[in-house]
C-alpha cells in the first residue's frame, strides 16, 4: 500500500510567498531561527508538484511526466538561521506520530538531518494519498516535530502539527528550556 503521509521532508528550495502572520522566531545562544509558514496547497487528484521560480518540481522525485497523482494537502516552512549559528550548521528533526484516524497506519519515529545552505532550508509537510490507495475525507494525523540545530540535544522548537486532506496546521509550539536555563 502506497500512502503518502510524509511526516516532513527537509529540502533546499528557494520558496517565497510567506505571510507575515505565519512567522515564528526562536532565539538560540548565538543567533535566531525564523520559521515562515507558506500557504497550504490543496491537491484534488492532481500531480504532486508545485511551481517554484517558474519551474515545475515533482515532489516525489520522479520525472515530470511520472509525477504521482495526489489528493491531500501540502505546506512549506522556510527556515532561516541567522547569527553565528548559520555558518556550516545542520538542521535536524525528530518526528513522531502522536495521534491518527483509524484509516492511517501507525508509524515509527522519523529522523532527518540537513546541512543549511546560506543559513536556509525548507521543510515540506504533506498529507494525503495517491490514486492507488484512496483515503477517507476524515483521515488525519497529529505529529510532534522536534527541531535541533547542530549536535544540540535540546530542541530549539517543538511543534505539534495536525494534518488533514484539506489543511496542515501547527496546533501548538513550545521552546524547551535548556539545561543551563533550567538550573537558574
Amino acid at each position: 500500500m502506497f500512502r503518502i503521509v510524509t511526516v516532513s521532508a527537509l529540502v533546499l528550495l528557494g520558496i517565497t510567498c510567506f505571510a507575515a502572520s505565519n512567522r515564528m522566531v526562536f532565539q538560540v545562544a548565538d543567533g535566531k531561527i525564523e520559521l515562515q509558514l507558506g500557504q497550504t496547497l490543496i491537491y484534488n487528484h492532481e500531480p504532486l508538484r508545485f511551481v517554484n521560480s517558474g519551474k515545475s518540481i515533482c515532489l516525489a522525485g520522479a520525472a515530470e511526466n511520472q509525477c504521482p497523482i495526489f489528493t491531500g494537502a501540502l505546506r512549506t516552512v522556510l527556515i532561516k538561521v541567522s547569527g553565528k549559528s548559520a555558518k556550516g550548521a545542520t538542521l535536524r528533526e525528530r518526528v513522531r506520530q502522536i495521534d491518527h484516524s483509524a484509516g492511517i497506519a501507525e508509524r515509527a519515529e522519523f529522523n532527518k538531518a540537513l546541512p543549511l545552505q546560506e543559513g536556509m532550508a525548507t521543510d515540506i509537510q504533506a498529507f494525503g494519498f495517491d490514486d492507488a490507495t484512496p483515503g477517507a475525507l476524515g483521515d488525519f494525523e497529529t505529529c510532534r516535530q522536534e527541531l535541533f540545530l547542530g549536535e544540540s540535544t535540546v530542541p530549539f522548537a517543538v511543534l505539534t502539527w495536525k494534518r488533514t486532506l484539506k489543511s496542515i496546521e501547527i496546533v501548538s509550539s513550545e521552546t524547551p528550556r535548556t539545561e543551563t536555563a533550567a538550573s537558574r
